[in-house]
């Protein structure tokens, strides 16, 4: 089954130009394409395949890297180029269940992988590049892609209840003042400060903005105005809000729907509004494999846990 042609834009770019496809989702996005000089500074790892044997360059804080097959990259700030090979990238936020698996094992260094070991998923996402993967099974090949990449690093303990909590409250209510999140689970605000970030791997800002990108990427690839999208997300000023994405994702909001040379998969809100941030289950071999772990874990740990966040810490 193949998807019908892209509509051509206004502007008349024609369907032939379009370079790569874009498929959004709660905790992401699947982008299959060439990435030319681009530079972000998003709390997201990203997964990256090259898609041809031309591997593709790196650059982050730490390190430059070329010729690079496959990679599980940092949050921070990141450069890549492609030329015109292209490579999938699976962007993985904060929000997401296995976040704070992928940052921990990214977090001294890029991790170089060898592009072999995703080679039960390079076809399909190729047919998702070309157009030639319907929709509605982009989902199961995004799980495939992400389960190859938990392989290749080790597990870690479940999320405290408090960090669970307080990432709950910010889904439910944006902006609460850090003093009444840290009162509601019986903590200091500079103790918790510090336990999100060891808990999250990011801190609790950030956090909360990535939550407000979020429900501005929703508003927007659902036709929104995008000075709509960012009041809708709690953002007053325009311009900051521009800045700040811009940041994030290396380009403006108005570009990044555009669809100029980028076929993009329709966004629906309720794909962003069904589940909460951080704690969120995938379906999958592998991941229900490791999400049930972690359930078992965090059952055995739910006395004290309940305990925790009770009773003054």
């Amino acid at each position: 089954m193949q998807l019908a042609p892209p509509t051509p834009r206004p502007d008349g770019t024609p369907v032939s130009e379009r370079i790569g496809r874009l498929h959004t989702y709660r905790n992401g996005f699947l982008y299959a394409g060439p990435v030319v000089r681009t530079t972000t500074q998003r709390q997201s790892v990203v997964v990256c395949v090259a898609l041809t044997d031309s591997g593709f360059s790196v650059k982050t804080k730490r390190e430059s890297l070329t010729a690079v097959g496959a990679a599980l990259l940092p949050p921070g700030f990141t450069h890549i180029h492609t030329g015109r090979f292209p490579i999938a990238a699976l962007d993985v936020a904060p929000t997401a269940y296995p976040y704070r698996t992928l940052a921990r094992a990214a977090s001294a260094s890029t991790q170089v992988w060898p592009r072999a070991h995703f080679d039960p998923v390079l076809e399909e996402l190729r047919a998702f590049k070309e157009g030639e993967l319907p929709p509605s099974e982009v989902s199961a090949v995004r799980r495939r892609f992400l389960e190859l990449a938990l392989e290749l690093v080790p597990p870690v303990q479940p999320l405290d209840p408090r960090v669970r909590e307080v990432m709950r409250m910010l889904r439910e209510e944006p902006g609460r003042p850090i003093t009444e999140l840290a009162r509601a689970v019986n903590m200091s605000v500079d103790w918790l400060r510090h336990l999100f970030v060891t808990e999250a791997g990011l801190p609790l800002r950030k956090y909360e903005m990535t939550l407000r990108l979020q429900t501005a990427a929703a508003h927007i690839g659902s036709g929104a105005s995008v000075t709509q999208s960012a009041a809708n997300a709690g953002f007053s000023d325009l311009a900051h809000f521009s800045k700040i994405w811009k940041l994030h994702y290396g380009y403006g909001p108005r570009r990044a729907f555009a669809g100029e040379k980028v076929t993009i998969d329709p966004t629906s809100l309720a794909r962003f509004e069904t589940t909460l941030p951080g704690v969120e289950m995938e379906t999958g071999p592998g991941l229900q494999s490791r999400q049930a772990e972690s359930q078992t874990a965090t059952a055995e740990a739910a006395p004290e846990a309940r305990e925790l966040i009770q009773s003054p810490s």
